[in-house]
């Protein structure tokens, strides 16, 4: 077998890539248009085609982010919105945002909380899942638990906080993280008294 230049080309060209390098945009597809509709599945208990906002009291992550999604102003979310706000998403999903949560007990930081960032329901397998343990100040900076990698990728989240300092042991919030929140990242500031 003759080896031409061509054949060295492409073979430093292999060596360079490697075989197991992953793309970038690897696992499940974003198809906002589809979350979106899982959205309205999941949460629209009325069946009215929108998201109110004693519907959005069951994904404190979308309750969260209503002030942003919510385009008309009208106080709910239509499957458009969200489609919206999905497709900005998906076209930022390769960022990560530095989060960290500010934990505090009757005004006090508590520390040694574990604090879970979950995605969404309609967004599972697309974000993952981020934590942290807040430290003195009351603080845990997210990072995903799969990778380790600081920050989180843009999107809609439940905040599960467990302490034993929390009299039902755990407490939750809604969180949305996302690009447009402020160029330092975000510091998100949940209170767990009386929870």
């Amino acid at each position: 077998m003759r080896f031409t230049r061509a054949s060295a080309m492409y073979l430093t060209l292999f060596l360079l890539v490697g075989c197991s390098s992953r793309l970038p945009h690897e696992g499940p597809a974003w198809k906002p248009a589809r979350q979106a509709s899982e959205m309205i599945f999941l949460y629209d208990s009325d069946g009215d085609g929108v998201l109110s906002v004693t519907e959005l009291q069951a994904s404190p992550g979308l309750r969260a982010s209503l002030q942003r999604c919510d385009g008309d102003l009208d106080g709910c979310l239509c499957e458009r919105e969200l489609a919206a706000r999905l497709s900005f998403y998906r076209d930022c999903r390769d960022l990560r945002l530095p989060v960290v949560c500010e934990i505090t007990h009757d005004g006090r930081p508590l520390a040694g909380a574990v604090v879970r960032a979950v995605p969404d329901k309609a967004l599972g397998g697309l974000i993952e899942p981020a934590e942290g343990t807040t430290d003195s100040r009351g603080r845990a900076a997210l990072a995903t638990a799969e990778t380790t990698a600081a920050g989180v990728r843009p999107g809609m989240f439940t905040i599960e906080v467990t302490s034993s300092a929390i009299p039902a042991g755990q407490a939750t919030f809604g969180l949305e993280a996302a690009p447009d929140g402020g160029p330092k990242g975000l510091l998100a500031r949940f209170d767990v008294s009386g929870r």
